[in-house]
């Protein structure tokens, strides 16, 4: 059995994107909570949230490879990043079977699946 260490944190949040902000933001009990502005909210009666802001997967990751992936599946991997970068790890053939990253997201792949449903029923 082999230990498990917890070498880097990555974190993108409505409270901050990396660790020294977020942790920054937190101590600081900053509100994020704000007008959406990722989307229209005219059909919702609330307008507020916590929502990530200022984030550019291109800031994280290399662009060619992005415009296939959704703003989750983007943040997720920028978090992976930022994990790995904390650590001042490299993967490698030769570390890859012992290096894992777990996550926590919320609704991850909504937003798309909800664009799909409305064009389907629109027909």
């Amino acid at each position: 059995m082999k230990n498990i260490v917890i070498t880097g944190i990555g974190i993108v949040s409505p409270s901050g994107i990396g660790r020294q902000e977020f942790w920054k933001n937190l101590q600081a009990g900053k509100d994020t909570a704000a007008e959406v502005v990722n989307f229209s909210t005219d059909d919702f009666s609330v307008n507020h949230a916590a929502e990530v802001r200022n984030f550019k997967a291109s800031d994280y990751l290399e662009a060619p490879r992005l415009r296939h992936l959704d703003r989750s599946a983007l943040m997720l991997l920028a978090a992976a990043k930022l994990c790995l970068d904390d650590a001042g790890l490299k993967v490698s053939p030769a570390n890859t079977d012992d290096v894992g990253i777990v996550t926590g997201t919320t609704f991850s792949h909504l937003w798309p699946t909800m664009e799909f449903d409305k064009e389907v029923f629109k027909e």
